[in-house]
């Protein structure tokens, strides 16, 4: 019994492991009614590619040719932003692409949540600060 158990939880932990999105803590302002930005909030933000968000959520939910951002506030309270950036289609969002398009490339990246009953564009901010 003990072996089955183990056998069991194998596979469930190596799935959940395949949906390691790219984290980095940011800086993230949303925009209010005014059209004035929020104060910044550190967060820790996961980025993805589309095609990893569909998986994961076995849906299709999301454009292959998009990248977001999960904007965590708790357990169970996330903003799904999509980034506007350009995103070739790419399977997994990861260090590379996190360096090109955010870190180095961009800098600010304006987003757009898609997960609220009334869009709200965001600020994510990730560039590091070398002095």
């Amino acid at each position: 019994m003990k072996h089955l158990i183990m056998l069991l939880f194998i596979p469930i932990f190596f799935a959940e492991s395949a949906y390691a999105f790219y984290e980095s803590k940011c800086n993230v302002q949303y925009e209010r009614g005014d059209k004035s930005f929020s104060d910044k909030y550190t967060l820790n933000v996961q980025f993805a590619s589309g095609m990893e968000l569909n998986n994961h959520t076995h849906s299709l939910s999301y454009s292959a040719y998009k990248s977001y951002a999960l904007l965590w506030f708790s357990e169970k309270e996330v903003a799904i932003v999509e980034l506007e950036i350009f995103s070739p289609i790419i399977t997994t969002f990861d260090e590379f692409d996190f360096n090109s398009y955010i870190n180095r490339g961009y800098g600010e990246v304006d987003a757009n949540q898609i997960n609220a009953p009334k869009p709200r564009k965001w600020k994510i901010d990730c560039k590091k600060s070398w002095f």
